[in-house]
């Protein structure tokens, strides 16, 4: 099977990206005070940590809009698209964010490589593309109030 990936869609980055990228950078200053938080390149990961001009920590960020309301997230798995590997190197955290931006779902890369891989229909890509399927009890939730 050849696997298919979404294709970049600029109009839902340019609704989600700098959104998200700033809820995800909130939680991170309270986690590390002594840190920059800055963006990453073009292609690359969301967000960098940065002690003493030194990459301590990344993180990748996507708002879900399947997660409505101010609620616990409603499933019992994280899908997150095989795609986003590349990013995944044992130093990384990913923020699943509710479309209302008040909670997440954040997730250790390791959890999410130790994770089973899974084919996953959806809206955008009708098959053949490949999720790791995280458990939410390998997530720690997360809401922004506790960080403002």
């Amino acid at each position: 099977m050849t696997q298919t990936y979404k294709t970049f869609n600029a109009r839902l980055h340019a609704e989600n990206d700098g959104k998200g990228k700033t809820f995800a950078s909130k939680i991170l200053k309270s986690m590390y005070p002594d840190c920059k938080i800055v963006e990453g390149d073009k292609y690359g990961v969301d967000l960098k940590i940065i002690k003493d001009d030194q990459i301590i920590k990344k993180a990748e960020v996507e708002v879900r809009h399947n997660w409505k309301g101010d609620f616990d997230f409603p499933f019992s798995t994280v899908n997150i698209p095989s795609r986003k590997k590349k990013f995944f190197d044992g130093n990384c955290l990913y923020f699943s964010i509710n479309k209302n931006l008040t909670r997440c779902m954040m997730i250790d890369d390791k959890d999410i490589l130790e994770s089973p891989l899974e084919e996953n229909p959806n809206r955008f890509v009708s098959s053949n593309e490949m999720f790791y399927k995280v458990s939410t009890s390998k997530c720690k939730s997360l809401q922004i109030k506790d960080y403002q």
